[in-house]
This record gives structure tokens, sequence and C-alpha cells, in this order.
């Protein structure tokens, strides 16, 4: 019996050495696709970095995830931070998106905000790491408290860039500066801060003219196939310096304006031809539509509109009277109402039943609306907002929302 057992033992010893042991599980052997998946369920940054520090093989396959946007506030931290991207190459590579507000934080010392990050952004831009960087940044956005950056941080080497934003105050750049040097863009925002039209620099003059038409040189000639352009400020006045009824984009998508547009300007030898309502005609791609501010915009009536003019419009935002034009051509199969607030079409909706009573108190300021679908909510938004509310509450001057 104990040669029996003996015999047992070697056959189980045998054959648990011939078994191939199980695999170990380990984070260094997961592909990097699969470890930038996991990274995306992180809500803060700060997780993803503590995975990143788990092994340096974890380190090099999350670090585009840790640098891939890269937002710096304060000129402590934007001094910083461009200091370091500027002398690691192998980091700088990863940066898709790099924000610099150095206005958000008030220095310590007595110099200009921006001063000390101008220069390190400018090195960090000229330096060879990022010329040669194989992923250049995508998107730069550049804040400096409303002044014109006459000489962007990023411009000089990132000739890869397709998303950029800006703002301009009461100074205005150089016709020669790299802000006018970009070619094929996808998306370009502009904002006017106060300081530009408390200077007067909205209206056509020797010191404007030629800043202008070299943005509209850049966007229109350089940049054919934009996708996204916003253009808007905090003016009641409106600005001549944008001759829409010349410019076209095949591309483009996405369009936000404010009161910088006109309501009157018209081609040479053409009265009565409103260049806004063309500008759209000539535009089908259109998906966003933003009207904003208070400007001769606002008057336009976008029933003139042809009736094939921009068929995959799905979001819009503007005037109640605009939302009506739209809603009289049937755009969108029907739409919730809405006034200076976004509204979505279609499958967002719910299936909710509308609520048979509509109570709008004297200090409302949104109404909200459900509909079983589309039309029913748009139109019973619109009757609502022809009456007169309760105590002769003008419901129509108020914001009618889509929920």
């Amino acid at each position: 019996m104990q040669d029996v057992s003996a015999a047992l033992y070697l056959v189980h010893r045998l054959l648990s050495w011939q078994r191939a042991p199980p695999p170990s599980l380990s984070l260094n052997a997961l592909p990097a696709d699969i470890l930038f998946e996991i990274t995306s369920y992180f809500n803060t940054l700060s997780d993803v970095l503590q995975l990143s520090l788990v092994s340096s093989a974890v380190y090099a396959k999350t670090i585009s995830a840790i640098y891939g946007a890269v937002e710096l506030q304060g000129p402590a931290q934007c001094e910083a931070t461009l200091r370091m991207l500027g002398r690691c190459p192998a980091v700088a590579r990863h940066v898709r998106k790099l924000v610099v507000r150095p206005e958000k934080e008030l220095p310590r010392r007595p110099r200009p905000p921006d001063e000390g990050v101008g220069r390190r952004g400018r090195h960090f831009a000229d330096s060879r790491p990022c010329r040669q960087a194989p992923a250049r940044p995508a998107c730069v956005r550049m804040g400096r408290g409303g002044h014109a950056p006459g000489r962007p941080y990023v411009v000089g080497a990132a000739a890869q860039l397709r998303h950029i934003g800006t703002t301009l105050g009461c100074f205005l750049p150089r016709p020669t500066s790299y802000l006018f040097k970009f070619s094929g863009l996808e998306g370009f925002s502009l904002i006017f801060k106060d300081g530009f039209y408390a200077h007067q620099l909205h209206l056509a003059s020797r010191e404007s003219a030629p800043v202008f038409s070299r943005l509209w040189d850049m966007l229109v000639q350089r940049c054919p196939y934009l996708e996204s352009l916003a253009i808007a400020g905090t003016s009641f006045e409106s600005s001549d310096v944008f001759p829409l009824y010349r410019i076209r984009w095949p591309c483009l998508r996405r369009l936000t304006v404010g009161d910088v547009f006109p309501g009157n300007l018209a081609p040479p030898g053409q009265m009565g031809f409103h260049p806004f309502v063309d500008f759209i005609e000539r535009h089908p791609t259109l998906e966003g539509l933003h009207l904003l501010g208070h400007s001769d915009i606002h008057h336009l009536d976008l029933a003139r509109l042809e009736d094939d003019a921009v068929p995959h419009l799905t979001e819009f935002t503007g005037s109640l009277d605009h939302l009506r034009a739209l809603i009289s051509r049937g755009q969108g199969q029907g739409a919730g109402a809405n006034a200076n607030a976004q509204v979505l079409w279609g499958a967002q909706w719910g299936a909710a039943r509308p609520p048979r009573r509509y109570v709008v108190g004297e200090d409302a300021e949104e109404v909200v609306l459900a509909g079983a679908n589309a039309a029913e909510g748009a139109h019973t938004a619109l009757d609502l907002a022809r009456a007169d509310g309760p105590d002769g509450v003008d419901v129509a001057d108020h914001h009618v929302c889509a929920a």
C-alpha cells in the first residue's frame, strides 16, 4: 500500500511539472490602447497620474492621456510648465491642446502678468523639441486679459495647429503679427472684449482695416476647409469689417456670431440684398448656428431662406423670432422653442406628456416645456410665447427652453 501511494505521488509530481504555469496578469503587459481606454474612465488627472506611476512601462503608455490637453492658469503655473515642456521633448510631443491663461491669477510681483510667460511660451514654441515633435499641438487658446497677442506664444513653430482662439481688447495686433500666418485651420475663435469697442476699434479706420484685411485673407485664402467659426463680442453696435457676401467655406459645420456681424451690409450695386441670409444659404453643411447679442442680425427674417437651405441644421441659438421663422419652414421637423438658449432637435426629446398648465410668474426667467415630440413642444411653446402671461407678463420676453 505504501508503494502504491509513493507511485501515485510521483505521478502527481510528474503531471504538475508538465502543466504550464498560469499566465501572470500584469498592467505592464496590457497594450497601450487598452490602458488609454482605462484612463478615460477616471474622473481626475491625478487618478491617471497615480496609475502611470505603477511602473515605467505603464507611464510610457499613459503619458499621452496626462499631457494630451494642458490648460495653464496664472503666471507661476504657466512659466513652470512651459519651462518643463521646453526641456522635456518626450513629454511635449504628446501635447495636442495647449491653453495659456496667465491673467487668471494676479502676479505676486509688479510686472505684466504674461511678460515672463510670453518669453517661456515663445521659447517652447521655437525650441527644437517642439519643432521636431511628431505630434504638434492641435489646439492653442491664448487669453491675455483683452489684449491682442502681437506675437502669439506657440504660433511661430506650430505649423500643424488646426484650432486656435484669441481675444482682441484695447490694442490691435500689428498687420505683420504671427496671428495672421496660419494655414489649413479647421477651427477659429475670435472674441472682442470691452476695450475693443471702447476705443472704437470696431469701426473701419486706418488702424483696423489692415488688421482685419489680413485676418480675412488668412481665413478665406489659406483656410478653405474651415469647419468651425466663432466671432462674438460684447458691443451693442454692429461692425462693418466683415464682407460676408464674398466668403464661403464648403466644409463649415458650426457658426457662432455676435454683434460683430452687420445686418445691412450689402455688396456694391445690390440694394435689398441681405448678406447674412445669403451667407447661410451658401453653407448647406451647417449643423450648428448660434446668433448672439443684440445687433441688427436679430432682425433678420430667416423665413427668406431657400427651401433647401441648411438641411443638416440640428442645433440653433437665437431669438424667438428666428425660431418661429425656422419652424415655419419645417426646419428640423419641429423644434423646441428657445430664446437665447440652445435648441436641440431630434432624439433628445423625451416621451413625456406635455404639462396641462403653464404658470409664468412676474419674476420668471425660464419656462420649461416637455412634449411628446419635437413639433408638439415647439408649437405649444410658440403659442405660449404669443400670449400674455399672468398679470400682464409677456412670455416672449423670457427664456423658453425645451426639455
